[in-house]
């Protein structure tokens, strides 16, 4: 099953703390950051890992 950018900040939104999200998801090499390095990139922006960063704080910041 493959999963969309979309879908990916609409469960990071949906939980109710950042420590929630299972490190796997994010981490794995198919996982949510990736998901949405790819995204940024096909999109045409070349994304950092830092900036990656700032991309789930802000979602961590929305969830609050």
């Amino acid at each position: 099953m493959t999963i969309t950018a979309e879908e990916v900040v609409q469960k990071v939104i949906s939980l109710k703390r950042m420590s929630d999200l299972d490190a796997k998801l994010f981490s794995e090499e198919d996982g949510y950051a990736a998901i949405l390095a790819n995204h940024f990139k096909k999109s045409g922006h070349e994304l950092k890992a830092t900036q990656l960063r700032k991309v789930f704080h802000s979602l961590k910041v929305s969830v609050r």
